[in-house]
């Protein structure tokens, strides 16, 4: 068994109320993204820590009042060492979104005016060009860029997995697209989408394609189908859910790849069509085609109807694919390899149950389980747990939120993030 705990949110406090933004844990992490290029493969998160100015218990509800102050760190995918950390100071005052990347860059707006549109180096987390040395010359000379409230930064400014580039806005709510490589600046009509908006890693039914999805039966021991076939069901699962992949990158590769096969078809089917057309002449004419008289030309109008619908179909399957909004498939499973899919459930019906994962496979022969793994440190429904005082006193002088949860896999790891806590396993071996 390979596997290591990135024990990088949960750190001793440093005094009854303050904490130090650059040592003490995190009441919450907003964003996690890979990144792999020549500084090697990095995981980066935002996390927000909560600074405590009081605190109140009536009965079994506390409340807080406080502020976020928020940081950037790096972290080493192969060993979970913290690379670097940087404090990106309040909440509010200083609120920044954390965009996408670049080779060798990772890309920021904030709206502190010494930063604004920036990029720093993903190890190290330095800033390489702050909005004034970007502006100085080139395509973003003279920019007017958008100022909006901190409530609104992700509406002006993201990054495009399709194509890998930086999205930004001017004054007047135009989108361009920034290639900081090529050194060019786009106009475009595309949204800017908040790819962490509305995210589920967790779902009953899973998909490799629109031809291929599981399904996880109801109740509390979930039978795993193939479809919806209960006679498919050998494994079961004690509140079973399969995990899905929502990383932005790995969706555009998949819409590419289904995009080009369509885009095959629809031109085979057009050569199809041409032969059609060049042995009846006739066909090509929209009023003579409905005038076809010889069995040979009925045979053949047939065949140009049908192979025009399967264009047609094609072609609004590419368009439907290529919507930013439209996932595919519906709920993608994670997977590290052909027929490989993983499944989270939880140890017991206690309110302290510790989650499991097991990986399955599936090929000819049906499903079969590669392994097992029981992470001790994750409590499959953490706000339960900690209503039963699970997470000990660490926990006492802050603010824990335990909504963020987030799943990816990458250089054959499986990371998951949860209850402030990170972990790698080795997808081959569990």
């Amino acid at each position: 068994m390979k596997r290591f705990l990135f024990l990088l949110f949960l750190l001793p406090l440093a005094s009854c109320f303050h904490k130090d933004v650059m040592e003490d844990r995190a009441d919450d992490v907003g964003v996690a993204i890979f990144y792999s290029g020549a500084e090697g493969k990095m995981i980066i998160t935002r996390e927000d820590v909560f600074q405590v100015q009081s605190k109140e218990t009536n009965g079994s509800v506390t409340n807080f009042t406080g502020y976020n102050e928020c940081r950037i760190s790096s972290y080493d995918l192969a060993t979970g060492k913290l690379l670097s950390r940087v404090n990106m100071g309040h909440g509010i005052e200083k609120a920044f979104v954390i965009l996408g990347c670049t080779p060798g860059k990772l890309w920021v707006y904030s709206i502190d005016p010494a930063l604004g549109l920036h990029c720093r180096n993903p190890k190290t987390l330095d800033v390489i060009q702050n909005e004034a040395a970007l502006s100085a010359s080139g395509p973003l000379k003279n920019f007017d860029f958008a100022r909006p409230d901190w409530t609104k930064l992700k509406e002006n400014y993201g990054w495009k997995a399709r194509n890998g580039l930086v999205m930004i806005t001017d004054m007047q709510g135009y989108h361009y697209y920034y290639d900081p490589d090529k050194n060019t600046l786009e106009k475009t009509e595309n949204d800017i989408h908040d790819y962490s908006l509305a995210v589920n890693y967790l779902s009953v039914s899973g998909k490799f394609s629109d031809e291929r999805y599981f399904s996880l039966s109801s109740g509390s021991r979930r039978k795993l189908m193939l479809h919806e076939e209960d006679s498919t069901a050998r494994f079961s699962y004690l509140s079973g859910q399969f995990v899905i992949d929502n990383d932005p990158r790995h969706e555009a590769a998949r819409k590419k790849t289904a995009s080009d096969s369509l885009q095959r078809i629809a031109t085979a089917l057009n050569d199809s069509l041409a032969i059609l057309f060049a042995h009846f002449p006739t066909l090509k004419n929209d009023v003579l085609m409905f005038q076809a008289k010889t069995p040979e030309e009925h045979e053949a109008l047939d065949q140009v109807r049908a192979l025009q619908r399967r264009v047609d179909q094609a072609t609004r399957e590419v368009k439907r694919i290529s919507r930013e909004r439209t996932r595919y498939p519906e709920d993608a499973l994670l997977s590290d390899g052909p027929g490989n899919f993983f499944i989270l459930h939880a140890s017991n019906i206690s309110d302290t149950a510790k989650m499991l994962l097991t990986k399955v496979h599936y090929g000819k022969d049906g499903f079969a389980e590669m392994w097992h793994l029981r992470l001790n440190d994750f409590f499959f429904t953490p706000a339960k747990a900690y209503q039963e005082g699970a997470f000990g006193e660490e926990f006492d002088k802050g603010n824990p939120q335990f909504g963020f949860q987030w799943f990816d896999c990458e250089d054959g790891k499986i990371v998951l993030i949860s209850q402030l806590e990170m972990t790698c396993i080795d997808a081959a071996t569990g």
